[in-house]
């Protein structure tokens, strides 16, 4: 009735949102049809930059995406940041309205205003299914942002060891450093991923790598009191007399008790004893098979 009374269809809310940006981010496929008829803006921006079509993939609504696809919606366009609407498609895990789009030709390696991809927003939210969509429309696994960042990198800081077993498959540079020199075991020991820094060492992780400051894996996970991990990175060869750059070893970076006592105790096995747990570790994980993540049983 109101579009029968000549209503405006582009006007703006406080927000920057037209009708059109409200019917696409609720899933309004009738309104939103009816709407587009009536010769809507279908790049309309808000506030933010974002066009309907951002809202229709941020909330999965794929009819109402396809809609707007059909209507000649910019499927690149950047908002104010420099995300596209497969940035908002990603973030959420929506892996159908993921695939839709790529199939309809968007980039999928859009740079955001920091250098990041999509690949590496999958990775910080941890989406397995999108960030398989994404490689096989051949994102660049080894993406770096500003920082140095590539995905791996990103995964492994935040714990996200299904997306890392996914990337490493991909062919992902294991050892790859940021800025700093830190390489993904470093990320994942500094926050206590002991799963993540097992899948990087059955991938063949560098386990004694330096960052700039010549601090190694087994020093930040001792530093940040990560038990598991401290003992895990014995397990796998790393080196025990833990040397800094200032030669004090990371035995004296471990502040509790309990922390010293295990440390004490897993230095003391002998070579063949460290050589035995690595083969278990790798018995109990077929990286060039099956899921390596579940190949830890304590993880």
């Amino acid at each position: 009735m109101l579009l029968c009374a000549n209503a405006a269809v582009d006007v703006k809310n406080s927000d920057g949102w037209t009708p059109l940006h409200l019917a696409a981010g609720n899933g309004h496929e009738e309104v939103a049809d009816m709407l587009l008829l009536a010769k809507a803006p279908v790049d309309a921006r808000d506030t933010d930059g974002w066009t309907p079509l951002h809202l229709a993939a941020a909330n999965g609504h794929m009819k109402v995406a396809d809609m707007l696809l059909l209507a000649k919606a910019a499927i690149n366009a950047f908002d104010n940041k420099g995300w596209t609407p497969l940035y908002s498609v990603v973030g959420n895990g929506h892996k159908d309205v993921a695939e839709m789009l790529l199939s309809a030709h968007a980039a999928v390696d859009a740079r955001y205003s920091d250098g990041s991809t999509p690949l590496h927003v999958v990775a910080l939210t941890g989406h397995k299914e999108v960030a398989n969509v994404l490689l096989r429309a051949n994102a660049a696994v080894d993406a770096q942002n500003s920082d140095g960042w590539t995905p791996l990198h990103v995964a492994s800081h935040n714990g996200h060891k299904e997306v890392a077993d996914v990337l490493l498959r991909a062919n992902a540079a294991v050892d790859v450093k940021k800025s700093d020199g830190w390489t993904p075991l470093l990320l994942a020991a500094h926050n206590g991923h002991k799963g993540v820094a097992h899948v990087l060492l059955c991938a063949g992780a560098a386990v004694d790598a330096l960052d700039d400051n010549r601090t190694a894996a087994l020093q930040v996970a001792a530093e940040s009191k990560h038990l598991d991990v401290v003992v895990l990175l014995l397990e796998w060869g790393a080196d025990r007399d833990g040397i800094r750059s200032n030669d004090v070893p990371a035995l004296q970076f471990a502040k509790e008790k309990k922390l010293q006592q295990v440390l004490r105790e897993t230095v003391q096995k002998t070579d063949q004893e460290l050589e035995s747990a690595r083969a278990a570790w790798l018995a109990a994980a077929d990286v060039t098979n099956t899921d390596v993540t579940a190949a830890d049983p304590t993880a």
